[in-house]
């Protein structure tokens, strides 16, 4: 026995078939109610799988911001020290020293004077730097880049 018939017509009757082509189809609302969806929330429904996957792209475009920014920094000190190579032929390695430490200082990069050395050699003067940038790639976790750099210069100037 069946059962009692289906007072509503809208609604699929449980142990029918799928509903023909002259068949009624029931409003979107109760579709959603019938697949599971409360209609307060159809318009709002997101999928975890699309939420992991936006978590993730931020995370990685974060540490790709940081690391890149650790880089950048890298390359305007090894610039500014370059700089004040070519224009400091009248400038003692001890201040010029003093100079690229300080721009260091400026732009917030852990070099120690033990790990710079600037040397004159007749008219060559020689800057050599290394230090490790402390990156916080992912939240709570740092990860130690490791930069170093040589650069020269020629005074063609009196010293």
């Amino acid at each position: 026995d069946p059962g009692p018939p289906n007072p509503d017509p809208r609604i699929p009757d449980p142990g029918s078939r799928a509903p023909g082509p002259g068949s009624p189809t029931p409003p979107p609302s109760l579709r959603r109610y019938l697949a599971g969806v409360h209609p307060a929330r159809a318009r709002h429904h997101v999928p975890m799988k699309t939420l992991v996957k936006l978590l993730l792209a931020v995370v990685v475009l974060h540490a790709v911001y940081r690391s890149g920014v650790s880089a950048a920094t890298y390359y305007e000190l090894k610039d500014a020290s370059q700089q004040m190579l070519i224009f400091g032929g009248g400038v003692s390695p001890g201040e010029l020293q003093q100079g690229i430490l300080a721009k260091a200082t400026e732009l917030d990069v852990p070099l120690a004077a033990e790990n710079l050395n600037v040397e004159r050699d007749g008219v060559r003067t020689t800057a050599r730097a290394s230090y490790t940038d402390s990156v916080e790639i992912f939240p709570r976790y740092r990860y130690p880049f490791n930069y170093s750099f040589q650069v020269e210069a020629v005074s063609l100037g009196t010293q």
